[in-house]
């Protein structure tokens, strides 16, 4: 007795999804798993399944896996791309608030020399008022 492959074929009723997979046991023929079953157990049935269905099959998963592949790696290019720009509009943005910082500093202090002068001013123009009014003391 030789030992041909068989293939379990997992199928989901709520996302209708097939899952195939291949098996060197002699032991067991190839079964169909459902996840249908009214007890929500696997539910098993024996199929006949000719050697080139396996292999269809199989090239089937081979090229789903393979498109899953390429999309996760453009994925991956498209969000490395974001991240590169985003990490870019942060360098940007970070340089802005610096910069606002320091110009925020600058009109601070120039503030502070204007409100030093013009008090200043106040204080001489009070005094001038004051002695010409009851004259110096």
């Amino acid at each position: 007795m030789s030992s041909a492959p068989h293939l379990i074929i997992r199928t989901s009723a709520t996302t209708g999804s097939m899952s195939p997979a291949l098996h060197d046991s002699p032991a067991s023929p190839p079964i169909i798993e459902s996840d249908d079953a009214p007890d929500q157990s696997v539910a098993s049935s024996t199929v006949s399944m000719p050697q080139s269905k396996l292999s269809e099959a199989l090239e089937s998963v081979k090229a789903a896996a393979e498109l899953d592949t390429r999309a996760l790696r453009l994925e991956i290019k498209t969000l490395s791309a974001r991240q590169i720009s985003l990490e870019a509009e942060i360098a940007t943005t970070t340089k802005e608030r610096d910069d606002a910082r320091s110009t925020y500093a600058s009109l601070q202090k120039l503030y502070q020399e204007q409100c030093s002068k013009s008090q200043q001013r106040f204080h001489t123009m009070y005094l001038t008022i004051f002695q010409s009014c009851f004259g110096s003391i």
